[in-house]
């Protein structure tokens, strides 16, 4: 649930706001999720701070780059030394995937400027997700698949700046360090296209929702990711990639 309470002068203090991950919850995507849920609850409620628990586990692990994507003045964290975080601090909103579910579109960043060559015309593509999608089967799209989505939008001038574990640009590759260069690349992207992945919730963040492209190979029409639901909703495009293409 979501937790406020007012001082002695009748204003409002910060909005806490608790990560408490369990063991398999640390990839890239869910992290950004529960950033992005926070910055929608510090939105809907008038600009209040967000007061994060976190684990110091957790803050190692480079939440604080992920949070600062928005900006550094809107929250704060609280570490505790120990996980899990306890009970009396675990006030955070009891169905957060309702903020994005609420006809809300997921709230954009300006990412920082970096120095970091890119062509003139080009979109960012990730398909190394090595992960599992909800049916068991891993999101990957098969090597022939991803040669002829490329194709496709090299055939309408666009360069291929590829981001994540296969990119050949070191700035542009994998690790917590490189978060803020693969942010500026896709603000300055003409479109993201990709699986569903961390990398692709970090475009949702930066470009306009109708310029994702979303290759499934593991979802089934007319089941859809609820990851997916509010994207599609407000105008990104999911194509279907099966095994064969």
């Amino acid at each position: 649930m979501k937790h406020m309470q007012l001082d002695q002068d009748g204003n409002y203090k910060m909005i806490t706001y608790a990560l408490n991950f369990g063991k398999n919850y640390h990839g890239l995507g869910d992290r950004l999720c529960e950033v992005m849920y926070a910055r929608n609850l510090h939105l809907l409620n008038n600009k209040q701070p967000i007061d994060v628990h976190i684990s110091r586990q957790q803050y190692i692990e480079g939440f604080e780059n992920l949070f600062k994507l928005y900006g550094d003045d809107w929250f704060k964290f609280t570490i505790h030394d120990n996980h899990p975080i306890p009970v009396e601090c675990q006030y955070r909103h009891t169905n957060s995937t309702a903020l994005l579910r609420n006809g809300k579109d997921v709230p954009k960043c300006i990412p920082k400027k970096v120095d970091i060559d890119l062509p003139e015309k080009f979109i960012v593509c990730q398909f190394d997700v090595a992960s599992q999608g909800w049916t068991g089967e891993p999101r990957r799209i098969s090597p022939e698949g991803i040669t002829k989505i490329k194709q496709y939008y090299m055939n309408q001038g666009y360069e291929i700046v590829v981001v994540g574990g296969e990119s050949n640009n070191p700035m542009l590759g994998s690790g917590k360090n490189v978060i803020e260069n693969i942010a500026y690349a896709m603000s300055k992207a003409e479109l993201y296209a990709g699986t569903d992945s961390g990398m692709m919730h970090l475009a949702s963040m930066i470009l306009p929702t109708d310029r994702l492209h979303l290759y499934t190979k593991d979802v089934p029409k007319p089941q859809i990711l609820d990851t997916m639901n509010h994207l599609l909703r407000k105008g990104a495009k999911l194509n279907y990639c099966w095994s064969k293409v």
